[in-house]
C-alpha cells in the first residue's frame, strides 16, 4: 500500500493541530521542556543526542550542582 507522502504530513498536521486545539488536556509542551528536532537525524543520531540531553539535566540538576546554585551571593 502506497500512500503518498504529502498526504501523510497533512494528516499528521491536522492531527497535531487537532490535538492542540482541543479543550480537555491540549497537546502542549511543558514549559521547561527540551524539544529535540530529530528531523535530520538517523536512530543512533537521535539516541545520542537524546541521552547528551538527559546527562546534561543530571548535571545541570544533580544536588551538589543546586546547592551551588541556591548559595550564590
Amino acid at each position: 500500500m502506497h500512500v503518498p507522502e504529502a498526504q501523510v504530513l497533512a494528516e499528521l498536521q491536522a492531527r497535531d493541530a487537532q490535538d492542540a486545539s482541543r479543550a480537555a488536556a491540549p497537546l502542549r509542551a511543558a514549559p521547561d521542556a527540551t524539544v529535540l528536532d530529530t528531523t535530520h537525524l538517523d536512530a543512533d543520531a537521535t539516541f545520542d543526542r537524546a541521552l547528551k540531553v538527559v546527562r546534561d539535566r543530571q548535571q545541570r540538576f544533580s544536588p551538589a550542582h543546586r546547592s551551588m546554585v541556591d548559595n550564590k551571593p
